[in-house]
């Protein structure tokens, strides 16, 4: 058992704000209350995270309409290919759906 910090901030040690829970409990009132060391955050909320939401709906959509490749997209960007890569193949930015529409590709001449 640990001592959980109910409005998760740990130096609130008012005998209201402490209760006994298991280290899961724990780990999900951290995520909860973002205070989380570990990194389970999604998407821009993750501390390590160079897009967020709005972005990666643009890059899936170029990669789906085929207007740009992946390493002109992390160009633009400015992440690196593997980054594009796991967002085109789905082993990142997973919540983020497609949504329906094209984009008119402006290719070069």
């Amino acid at each position: 058992m640990e001592c959980r910090h109910l409005d998760g901030n740990p130096a609130n040690n008012k005998i209201e704000n402490l209760k006994w829970g298991t280290r899961s409990e724990n780990v999900r009132d951290a995520m909860k209350h973002k205070t989380s060391k570990i990194p389970h955050n999604k998407g821009s909320d993750h501390g390590m995270a160079k897009l967020n939401e709005w972005k990666v709906r643009i890059i899936k959509r170029l990669l789906e309409d085929g207007c740009l490749t992946q390493k002109e997209v992390s160009e633009i960007f400015e992440v690196n290919e593997p980054a594009i890569s796991k967002i085109q193949t789905h082993r990142t930015w997973k919540h983020i759906k497609q949504e329906n529409g094209k984009i008119e590709c402006l290719k070069k001449s």
